[in-house]
């Protein structure tokens, strides 16, 4: 019997071990996506405030966060600043 090139005793999957330096890509556990939900109602709520500064961007956090129901993630300031700033 001839044995293909390359072939071993081992599955393909047994022989490879990542190394220790390698990083995982992805987003980090915990984090959560957008539902167009929350982003209308991010586009209200910045149509509403007009958030030019920290001070404005603060209060539309704290209004965001105080009227979302309870299946979306609680958002903080760079999470809702960042997802505005693209749109």
């Amino acid at each position: 019997m001839r044995r293909s090139i390359g072939s071993s005793d081992q599955p393909p999957s047994q022989g490879l071990k990542p190394s220790s330096n390698s990083r995982r890509m992805g987003k980090n556990n915990g984090s959560s996506n957008y539902k167009m939900a929350e982003v209308n109602r991010l586009m209200d709520l910045v149509e509403s405030y007009l958030p030019l500064g920290k001070d404005g961007w603060e209060r539309l956090v704290s209004e965001f966060n105080a009227t979302r129901p309870r299946s979306w993630a609680e958002r903080d300031f760079d999470s809702l600043r960042r997802k505005f700033k693209p749109l």
